[in-house]
This record gives C-alpha cells, structure tokens and sequence, in this order.
C-alpha cells in the first residue's frame, strides 16, 4: 500500500479526498490513524488529517503535536460551524494538491447534510480531485445498514468505496473467515460488492479496548511506548498488536488496490 510511494516520487500529484462513512465505535479512527501512520513512514509528506469528531479525538491524539499534518479541529458540532470547516479543509486539499483525510464522526447525518449542501461531488469533479469513501463496519446489522443506506441514497453513493469489515465491533470473532462469510452472505453487502466496492477483513485486537483506555496508538504499542500515565505496557500488547496489524497489512495488499489507501 503506501511504501509504494517514495519521497522521490516524481509522479505529478493529483490532489484526494478521504471520506469516512459509517456508525461511530466501529474501528474507524484507529485504521484510519493507522493507514495514515503507515504512510507517513513511507515517506509520504503529502498528506492532511481533519479530525473533525469532536465526541472522538482519537485521530487528534494520536497525531498530537504535528501540527504540519493535523487541521485544527472544527470550532462546535454546530452546522454552520462544521460547514466552514469542511469548505476551509476542501479549499486546502485543491490548493495545494494534497491528499486530505477526513473524519467528521459517525452516528448522524451531519456528513452527508455537509456533502449535499457544500454539493462536493461537483466541486470535487470541476477541481479535478479524486474522491475515495472508507465505509467502517461492525457484525451488526445497524452498522451494515448504515453504511448500505448511505451507499443506496447518500450524496457519494458512486464513489470508488473500501468497506472495511470489522471483526472486533459487534459479535467479535477471531476467525478471519468466518467474519468474511458474515459480511459478504449479507445481501447489502453483496450489492454493494457486485457494484465495485473493494473489502477488507479487519482481524479482532483484543488489547485494543485497553489501549484506547491507555491513550496508546497502534504505532505505539508496536514501539513500546509508555502509556501517558508513565506505567509499562502489558506484556501482551505489542505481540498482540503486531499480528493484528500484520494480517491487517496483508489484508489491504490483497485487495490489489493500492489507490484506496492512500
């Protein structure tokens, strides 16, 4: 995925919007500070995170103090105020020809009342930016059919989408397989698959409850770092994190989309 970028990359940028769709507590945040870190040691210097869920920073956290990379966050969960935000991270994604990763929550409807309102699909199209939806969610049946409405009716219902199938949110499973089966014998999910939507497995971390409690990123645990209370780290996070992440790596490469994650 993002190692095939280099910082000497000399391939004319083309500027991108990451859009996150989807329930809230479905994993989205932590694969997409995820993705993003990956990228980001690659070598990738073009990217741009708005962490626009003020009832979770997790993004924010996780990105502390890089202010390079980090918009400010929006002034309220008001409208208006969303709306300006969404229109000033936008006008910094065309002008400068980044890719631009926004996270405006879940559990509402605020993101697709901005995307009609702001009518992103026509700026997105006159501007010549690429628009990619990340769809998170969980074994149940209200995360499945959150994200099938918004592929049914919401304002990006065309767009190239990655559904991400979480086998941690819901009925947790460890069986990889069996969490695929789940997804992809639901017929919402099989419409939204016949009609080109790319999928990826997402394996269960245990430890990741514990570690959100911890304020411990995914990179984190996989470094060792201290939680911010100055306590070790359990043992059994960073093996448990690093076959997560691995089988989730792999799981992306399978894809042989590259173009969808950045």
């Amino acid at each position: 995925m993002a190692a095939r970028v280099t910082p000497e990359d000399d391939t004319p940028k083309k500027a991108t919007l990451f859009w996150r769709d989807g329930r809230g507590r479905s994993g989205a945040s932590t694969l997409m500070g995820t993705i993003s870190e990956t990228a980001f040691r690659a070598g990738r210097g073009d990217i741009v995170i708005g962490d626009g869920d003020i009832n979770n920073d997790t993004l924010t956290r996780q990105f502390r103090g890089r202010s390079d990379i980090l918009l400010p966050p929006p002034a309220s969960r008001n409208f208006d105020a969303m709306k300006e935000w969404v229109s000033g991270a936008f006008d910094q994604c065309i002008g400068k020809r980044n890719t631009t990763i926004l996270d405006l929550g879940g559990n509402d409807t605020m993101p697709s009342r901005l995307a009609e309102e702001l009518d992103l699909m026509t700026m997105l199209k006159d501007s010549d930016v690429r628009l990619v939806v990340w769809s998170f969610m969980g074994t149940g049946f209200d995360d499945i059919e959150n994200v099938y409405r918004s592929f049914v009716n919401g304002p990006f219902a065309k767009a190239p989408r990655v559904l991400f199938l979480n086998g941690g949110v819901g009925q947790t499973s460890t069986d990889l397989d069996a969490v695929q089966r789940h997804f992809e014998t639901d017929s919402r999910v099989e419409t939204m698959i016949k009609a080109g939507a790319i999928t990826v497995t997402v394996p269960y971390l245990p430890c990741l409850a514990q570690m959100e409690k911890a304020n411990i990123s995914v990179f984190e645990a996989l470094e060792g770092a201290r939680p911010s209370s100055g306590t070790a780290q359990s043992i059994f996070w960073r093996a448990m994190t690093r076959k997560w992440y691995e089988r989730l790596m792999e799981n992306i490469e399978m894809t042989s989309h590259p173009e969808l994650f950045l």
